[in-house]
Parts: structure tokens; sequence; C-alpha cells
């Protein structure tokens, strides 16, 4: 036998073996098994005196079908679930057209989607809340397996991978165009991941006479399988558009926390460390308490549960100082805090639940009014039914009596929601987020 009649004898083999995704372990064995069986079978039929061409038509004719015999191997060595789903998305062809240059474009698009898609999923593992965790990692491990099967479809011309692969570069396009139009204003975004899908998209509309040929004789993989493929592309994307607002059942919600704050107003002796003794001083002891019905499971996922890392939230307040009739007093800043500044501290045990001063995502959400005299919670020591209380405890800038103040208080959580309140001397209030009173 020539060595060309050997090597088209051993691509109709080889087709059969990695359609079929033999394991690597007896690939090999198994491949020169075959091969031995046709070259005896071509051999006899050139010594009856065929022509070698037409014995190996004859021989891999008698053989039987590629794609058959790779489901009928994949039933072998997997499972009918197996033979059923991945053996037909991956059914043994031989591919007699050469490889057009823009399907490895094509299949390293999906590689780089690929890893892009497995380092979302593996930060989002890390750092999300445990739903938000779960629905990313899904996404993300629908999509890659989807990936990989139409990337190794897409190299023996499977007309399907070459569908989904160019459904991928369109995605990329559109949220691509998409990122740049709801850029804020003077922020300048390249989007290169769409530049890269556009001039993907342009490569094969101009390659179809090369393509035509070489994903012709490929079988249609059915309208199940076609839509689940579809999902596997869009539903990553449509969950990345809607991230912001997708919401997980094990995070508190403001309607999980009731808000109480009361304002007490007085006067008693003040004494300063190192310093004099004021007497019948007037004091404001502003209290916000937090009762949580139930607190949030992995706020920061995995991976803040390894680091302790239950995040903070930020509480503050701001005074409404009627000012005193004479223009010509000293009225600002009418108040100031004590100098124990603020206490933080768990109702129920003593145990201290956070510090002056804040910083994270939840100052965000706090009106830049009530900024300067916030403090910070340790989320960590909260305990679904424990209360969390705040004081703030304040005597006026001067020696001269001032009128009492009204006080606006706000409690933002991480930078999910904010509650509010406004009390006066005497009273308490309970906080509502804005729009939506709280229970």
């Amino acid at each position: 036998m020539t060595p060309e009649g050997e090597r088209r004898l051993r691509s109709f083999v080889r087709a059969i073996v990695e359609g079929a995704s033999v394991p690597r372990t007896d690939a090999d064995d198994l491949l020169d098994e075959m091969l031995g069986h046709l070259v005896e079978r071509v051999e006899a039929l050139t010594a009856e005196g065929a022509t070698e061409d037409d014995a190996i038509r004859t021989a891999t004719a008698d053989f039987g079908d590629v794609g058959a015999i790779g489901l009928e191997l994949g039933r072998t060595y997997h499972s009918r679930l197996w033979a059923s789903t991945v053996g037909v998305l991956l059914t043994a062809r031989e591919v007699t057209a050469s490889r057009p240059p823009v399907v490895g474009a094509i299949r390293l698009l999906l590689v780089l989607h690929a890893i892009v898609a497995a380092l979302i999923g593996a930060s989002a593992l890390l750092s999300e809340t445990p739903v938000r965790a779960v629905v990313a990692v899904a996404a993300s491990a629908m999509f890659i397996a989807a990936a990989v099967l139409a990337h190794r479809a897409l190299g023996t011309g499977h007309a399907w991978a070459l569908t989904f692969g160019v459904g991928v570069a369109a995605v990329t396009l559109l949220l691509g165009v998409v990122g740049v139009s709801n850029a804020p204003p003077g922020t300048t975004i390249i989007p290169v991941g769409a530049i890269a899908g556009a001039w993907i998209l342009i490569w094969t509309a101009r390659s179809g006479g090369e393509l035509r040929p070489f994903v012709a004789s490929s079988a249609p993989i059915g309208v199940r399988r076609g839509s689940a493929l579809a999902a596997a592309l869009l539903v990553p994307a449509l969950i990345g558009t809607a991230w912001p607002d997708l919401p997980d059942p094990t995070q508190a919600t403001a309607a999980d926390v009731e808000m109480t704050v009361a304002m007490e107003c007085g006067r008693r002796d003040l004494d300063i460390n190192d310093g004099p003794v004021f007497r019948d001083h007037q004091f404001v002891a502003l209290s916000l308490e937090l009762r949580w019905r139930r607190v949030d499971l992995l706020p920061n996922g995995i991976g803040g549960g390894f680091r302790g890392d239950a995040g903070s939230d930020t509480a503050g307040f701001r005074l409404d100082d009627p000012q005193p009739e004479d223009p010509s007093a000293d009225v600002f800043p009418g108040w100031t805090l004590y100098p124990n500044d603020a206490d933080v501290h768990i109702v129920e045990t003593g145990e201290s639940a956070g510090w002056w001063g804040s910083w994270g995502p939840s100052d965000a959400l706090i009106p830049p009014t009530m900024n300067a005299f916030t403090v910070a919670t340790n989320n960590a020591t909260f305990r679904a039914g424990q209360r969390v209380r705040i004081v703030w405890t304040m005597g006026p800038s001067a020696q001269e009596t001032r009128p009492w103040p009204d006080a606006q208080v706000a409690y933002a959580h991480l930078d999910r929601f904010a509650l509010f309140a406004r009390v006066r001397c005497g009273e308490q209030a309970a906080g509502y987020k804005k729009g939506v009173p709280v229970p």
C-alpha cells in the first residue's frame, strides 16, 4: 500500500476515534486495530485486481459510516446520555475540505472567552453572596462547556460550532456597544472585545466560499441541543447585564432591620480628662438601635468567610440647630461631640460592635451632610435577634446655652440599602427606607 493510501485510511479511523472521545489509554490501540483491519481489506481487494483508490472506497464503505461508528463507540466508552448529547455534537466525520484561516480566529475567540468565563466564575465564588455565586458559577460552567465543545467541533467542520462561534462574536460586539453607550460622561472606553468580534464577523462573511464546503457534510444537531447551546451563549450575557439588580434571598433586606432612633436632652456635669469640670452643662445623647431579624449569609462570599471579613456598615447624623437670635453670636459649630466620641456595642452582651470613623461601600449611601460624625459597625458581631446600639453624646461648643436641636440620622448597610429617621428631644422614631416605611 502506498503512503498516501495509508494516510487516507488513518485519517478515516482517527475521525472515528476522536469523534467517540475514546480515552487516551485506549485510543492508540483501538486506532491501530481498526487501521489494521482496513489495510488487510484494501490489500485483499487490490490482490483481486482493484485499484488502490477503489479498494479504499470499498473498504471504508463496508466498514460503516464514520458518524454511526463513532456514536456506537461513544456508548461503549461512556454512556447513552453522553452519546445522545456530546456524541451528537462531536459526531465523527472526515474533513475533506481545507480548514479556512477564519476558523482558527474563531477558535481562539472561544478559548479566550472560556478563560474569561472561568475567571469570572472563580471570582464570584470567592467574593459574591451564595445565590449570586451559584448563578455566576452555573452560567460560567454552561458557557465553558459549550465553548470547549464548539472549539473541538469547529476543528472538524461542524456547522453548529461555526454558528456558535459567530454568535459569541456577535454577543461580544453587542455588549461592547452597550458598554460604550452606557459609559459615564467624560469617560473614554476602548471596547477591545467588541472590535475583535466585529473583525471576526466581517472576516467570516468574506470567507463564506471557503466555509461552506468545510461544514457542508456535518449533520444537524436538533432543536433541543441547539436551544441548549443558545442558552449557554445568551444566559451569561443576560445575567451580566442584570447583575447589579440580581437579588439574593440569603441576604438581609431593609425589611429585616428594625431601626429605632431616640434623642435625650438635658443638663449634667461634664468632667473632661486632664481638664476642667463644667457644671450643669447641656448635653444631647443621640442613640440609634438596630434589631436584625436575620443577618447576611457570607455577604462577601467564601473568600470573605475565610478572611473573617463580614464588611462594615455606616451610621451618621446631622443636627438641625436653631440659631441664636443674636446675629453676632458664635453659631458654628453649635454642638460638638463629647471626648468619648461614639459608643457602638451589642446590647445583650456589651460586646464592642464598631469604631469611630467609617470607610467602605456603605459610605456612599450616607448623604454628604451626615458624614462628619460617622461610625462603622463590625458586621461579624451581628446575630439575628440581637440589638446593636450606637450612641453619640454632644454638648454645646461654647458655654452659652443653645436651643435644643433636631436630628436627622442615617444608617447604611454595605452597598445595599440605607435607613433614615428624624427625631427631636425626648422623642423616639422608627427608621424607614426612603419611600418605603420599615415595619
